[in-house]
C-alpha cells in the first residue's frame, strides 16, 4: 500500500477521576503503574509490537505538558532498543501539537490532521491513514496481534471508502462507564455500518446493551484519512473547524532536545475561542454517513478512574489490591479487611488497613485520598474542590 501510517497519540486531559495520584499538572498518562514505565510510554510499546509500519507519531497534549511528554520519550529511548525485536517503530522523533486549552479530541484531531496535511504536502492527502489512540489504556499483550488485524481492516476501509472507522470490542460484563456502539447493517463479517452511539450510559441502559447482540463497546481507537476527517469535520462543526484552522495557520514551532522533535504550540487566541469542545463521537459519528466499526477481539482496560484501575490489579485471598511502583519501598498489612485498593505512588509508606471492606487509599506527595468504592464517581467532584483550593501546606 502506498500509505503513510501515522499515528495520533491523544495525551490531553488530566484524568481527576483519579485523584490524588492524576491531577492538572501529572495527569495520569504520566501515571508509573509499574515500575520504570508511564502509560504515555505503554502506548509507544504497543504500537511498536503492533509491528505496522508508521510513521512519526504525533501527540496532542496540553501546553503545560510537553516537557513532561520529552522526558518520557527521552526515558523510552533508553530501553526501546533492549525490548522490542520489531524492526518497525523503532520510533526516533515525535511530532507534538500543545493545545493551549483542552477542548476534547474532535478540535485536537483537527488540528493533528492540519499539522499532517501541511507536513505531507508531497503525499496525496486521502493517502495519509490516521490511527487514533488514547493513552489512558492498558491492553492483554495476548491480544495484541487481534488489535494489529483490526487496524488493517480498519486501513483498508479508511483507504478505499474514504470512512472513518471505530474499533469496537464485545462487552463482556456489565458496565456504566463506557460508551456503547450499536451495530447497523453488516458489511461483511465483522465490519458494520454504524446505527447509534450511546454514552456512558444508566444501570438499566446498559443491561439492555448487553442483553443485545447488537452492540459493541467502543475502545476509543478510530482509523481514518485526514482528508476524510478534515472534510467531516468542516461539514459538521465549521465553527470549530475555522477556528482549529487559524489556530493551527498562526501556531508557532519550537525544537525540542531529540533531532527532529518539533512542538506546534497552537495560537491561544483563536484555539481558546472553542466554546463546545466535542469528542469526535458527538461531533463527527453520531452524524457522518461514513462510520464504520469493525469489531475486535483484542482485550484492553480503560484506565480512567478507580474502578477501572482495579479491574486490572491482582488481588489476594480476601480481594484486596495493593499497588506501589516501587514495592521495595512501601508495605500494606491487612486486618479484617476485604476488597480494598491501596495505592502509594511515589514515596515509602506502611499502611495497614483495619477492619474495612470495599475502600480506597490512595497516597501522592502530601495528598491522601480515602474513599468508600461505591463513591468513586464522586472523585472527581472532590478533586476539583482540592484543586481550586490550592493550599500550600508547607507556609
Amino acid at each position: 500500500m502506498n500509505l503513510k501510517i501515522v499515528p495520533v497519540i491523544l495525551c490531553g486531559g488530566s484524568g481527576t477521576r483519579l485523584w490524588p495520584i492524576s491531577n492538572e499538572n501529572t495527569p495520569k498518562q504520566f501515571m508509573y503503574i509499574y515500575p520504570g514505565i508511564n502509560l504515555f510510554q505503554m502506548t509507544l510499546v504497543r504500537l511498536s509490537y503492533l509491528d505496522i509500519e508508521f510513521d512519526t507519531p504525533v501527540v496532542v497534549c496540553g501546553n503545560d505538558h510537553v516537557d513532561k511528554i520529552n522526558r518520557s520519550f527521552k526515558e523510552y529511548k533508553k530501553y526501546e532498543k533492549h525490548m522490542f525485536k520489531y524492526k518497525h517503530n523503532r520510533f526516533k522523533k515525535l511530532k507534538i501539537i500543545a493545545e493551549p486549552s483542552s477542548k476534547n479530541t474532535a478540535p485536537a484531531l483537527a488540528a493533528a490532521c492540519s499539522k499532517l496535511n501541511f507536513d505531507c504536502y508531497d503525499f496525496e492527502n486521502d493517502k495519509v491513514i490516521v490511527v487514533a489512540i488514547p493513552c489512558d489504556q492498558l491492553m492483554d499483550k495476548d491480544t495484541i496481534q487481534e488489535l494489529r488485524r483490526s487496524l488493517y481492516t480498519a486501513i483498508l476501509y479508511a483507504k478505499d471508502n474514504k470512512s472513518i472507522v471505530a474499533l469496537g470490542t464485545k462487552p463482556d460484563k456489565l458496565e456504566t462507564g463506557f460508551g456503547y456502539i450499536k451495530k447497523g447493517n453488516e458489511i461483511r463479517t465483522g465490519s458494520y455500518h454504524i446505527d447509534s452511539f450511546i454514552e456512558k450510559p444508566t444501570i438499566k441502559r446498559a443491561q439492555e446493551c448487553i442483553a443485545d447482540n447488537n452492540y459493541l463497546w467502543n475502545s476509543g481507537i478510530y482509523v481514518f484519512s485526514i482528508q476524510a476527517y478534515l472534510s467531516e469535520f468542516r461539514n459538521h462543526e465549521y465553527v470549530s473547524y475555522s477556528l482549529v484552522n487559524k489556530s493551527f495557520t498562526l501556531s508557532k514551532e519550537s525544537i525540542s532536545f531529540f533531532k527532529g522533535t518539533r512542538t506546534t504550540f497552537l495560537n491561544d487566541l483563536y484555539y481558546n475561542q472553542i466554546i463546545d469542545g466535542n469528542s469526535i463521537d458527538f461531533a463527527i459519528m453520531e452524524k457522518s454517513n461514513k462510520g464504520i466499526v469493525v469489531e475486535s477481539l483484542h482485550k484492553w482496560y480503560d484506565i480512567g478512574s478507580w474502578d477501572r484501575l482495579d479491574d486490572m490489579l491482582i488481588k489476594d485471598r480476601d480481594g484486596n489490591s495493593t499497588l506501589y511502583p516501587n514495592p521495595a519501598k512501601s508495605k500494606v498489612r491487612y486486618i479484617d479487611a476485604k476488597s480494598n485498593t491501596v495505592f502509594s505512588y511515589d514515596k515509602p509508606v506502611k499502611i495497614g488497613v483495619v477492619g474495612l471492606n470495599n475502600i480506597i487509599v490512595a497516597i501522592s506527595g502530601d495528598k491522601i485520598l480515602i474513599a468508600d468504592k461505591s463513591r468513586s464517581n464522586d472523585i472527581k467532584k472532590l478533586a476539583n474542590i482540592m484543586e481550586e483550593e490550592n493550599d500550600d501546606l508547607h507556609n
